[in-house]
């Protein structure tokens, strides 16, 4: 017993001296013992205790083979040899589990999902893809903060497909009051509610929460379930601007959470079959798109309750919303903007607010711009172009083209935002007549919500992350900065860390 005391104790030893040396000695040129920079464009300068464990794995292979080589094992009695040798692995493949435990934590959730991590050319990747099914697969509580019994947002996109749903349960919700979260407690039958955010992020039994409030709020709101280590799920845009948009996405990645973003329209049937077209090669190279869209709000009038989206301040524009939405589609299907080039304008210098029966109630200032087109080459060689017009109109209120060497395509539909709404599909091909490409779909406002959170159910589940979400606000702010400055604008269009020394 006391030598099985004792190579025990020498293994142990090892297995720290080696890991505490590899710490030491990795620190100043931390960049050769980063995992994730192994064949990828990804480089991660975090220096958490997953990555020098991971990367002190090799070191302490060799050192349990040199100690099972020159050690006095061979001087033991039979029974001890196999004892210290089962030990041994033993304690190898603990040291993997715990090491690809925190590993995971620490980078493989930034990749967003299953199918990316597939990409990846990481070491031990079966490992890193069993413990991403094991650390979601059972992801289903959630809470929602701004579900409403007074029938806004949240009510009408989130609420009817979660109470029908097999995967998650709405256990608690937080609003503005108390009063308010009691109402829409007792409306949609949810057992708890809180009066705050920072209350709601306290609850051990929520695992998601989800933020559908207005635009100004949802850093706010978001933040103290992000610090708690919850899931987050906010609505589009992600916040006011890029700035408060990538710090709440640096946050969540330092937390290891799960994200995803309001951009549904990317489940959109319609969508997805002009993704699926277009994949094919049917219509042979895409040579150009246009969109032609209206924003419904931004004209003559606004109904009250959304009065501030006047306000270019409070980052719910036409430009972020309606055209964010629509935009994100499109680079969802042909790729982002190589460059662009835009103008921005304020056709109308004020709007009408009206109460529910469309009383005028004042007029106020329209510093939103309810005039953009935006322009450029994408990064699949097609030219692109798009124009957003506030208000809603007689005419066409969405129009997209695709026109490739072998056919063309056509989307039709009765509002701009196509997140929300159902628009028909045409094709042509080879020089036939334009037909409708018929879709069984759903016409519901929480269709595509709904498609968004199953996927986000998912281990390997597509659906936008906070990493897109910072991709389509850079977009956003390149949109402004070259109708400002009346120059070409180039935007980055992957995500990376920033870079820590």
């Amino acid at each position: 017993m006391k030598d099985i005391g004792k190579g025990f104790g020498e293994l142990v030893m090892i297995f720290f001296i080696n890991s505490l040396s590899i710490l030491v000695m990795g620190w100043p040129n931390y960049v050769l013992f980063d995992p994730t920079s192994w064949g990828t464009n990804r480089i991660r300068f975090t220096r958490t205790d997953g990555d020098w464990l991971i990367a002190s794995m090799p070191f302490a292979f060799a050192a349990c083979l040199l100690y099972l080589c020159f050690s006095d094992l061979l001087k033991m009695p039979y029974a001890h040899q196999v004892y210290n040798i089962c030990l041994a692995i033993f304690a190898i493949i603990v040291g993997i589990f715990i090491s690809f435990w925190f590993y995971y934590d620490t980078n493989i959730v930034g990749y967003g999902s299953m199918t990316n991590i597939k990409k990846q050319k990481i070491p031990f990747k079966w490992l890193s893809l069993w413990m991403y099914n094991l650390k979601h697969m059972l992801m289903k509580n959630y809470a929602a903060a701004g579900l409403s019994s007074e029938g806004h947002w949240a009510s009408a996109a989130h609420e009817p497909y979660l109470k029908n749903s097999s995967i998650y349960t709405i256990k608690a919700l937080a609003n503005s009051t108390i009063e308010s979260s009691k109402s829409a407690a007792e409306t949609f039958g949810i057992d708890k509610y809180y009066a705050s955010s920072e209350e709601l992020a306290q609850d051990p039994d929520i695992d998601t929460v989800v933020v559908s409030v207005k635009v100004p709020l949802h850093k706010q709101l978001i933040t103290p379930a992000v610090l708690q280590g919850k899931n987050a799920i906010v609505e589009w845009p992600l916040a006011r601007n890029l700035q408060e948009a990538e710090e709440l996405t640096q946050l969540a990645r330092s937390k290891n959470i799960k994200t995803m973003v309001g951009l549904q329209a990317r489940q959109s049937s319609v969508v997805k079959k002009m993704k699926e077209i277009i994949d094919s090669g049917k219509l042979g190279k895409i040579l150009s798109t246009h969109l032609f869209a209206s924003g419904l709000a931004w004209g003559a009038s606004i109904n009250e309750d959304n009065a501030y989206l006047a306000d270019i301040e409070n980052g719910a524009t036409m430009i972020s919303i309606p055209g964010g939405h629509s935009l994100d589609a499109m680079c969802y299907v042909f790729g982002e903007f190589e460059s662009l080039t835009a103008t921005i304008h304020n056709a109308r210098k004020t709007t009408e607010i009206r109460d529910g029966k469309g009383n005028t109630i004042r007029s106020v200032p329209l510093t939103s711009h309810d005039q953009m087109s935006v322009s450029g080459v994408l990064t699949s060689g097609a030219y692109a172009s798009a124009h957003f017009r506030g208000g809603i109109h007689k005419g066409t209120n969405l129009l997209w083209e695709v026109e490739g060497t072998h056919g063309e395509l056509q989307v039709k539909g009765p509002s701009g935002h196509i997140q929300m709404s159902f628009p028909t599909l045409h094709a042509s091909f080879d020089g036939e007549d334009m037909t409708e490409i018929t879709i069984e779909d759903e016409h519901a406002t929480h269709v595509n919500v709904g498609r968004a959170y199953e996927e986000f159910a998912k281990p390997d589940g597509v659906y936008p992350t906070w990493e897109d979400a910072v991709i389509r606000h850079r977009m956003i702010e390149a949109i402004y900065k070259s109708a400002q400055t009346g120059t070409k604008q180039t935007y980055e269009t992957t995500y990376s860390d920033t870079i820590i020394f």
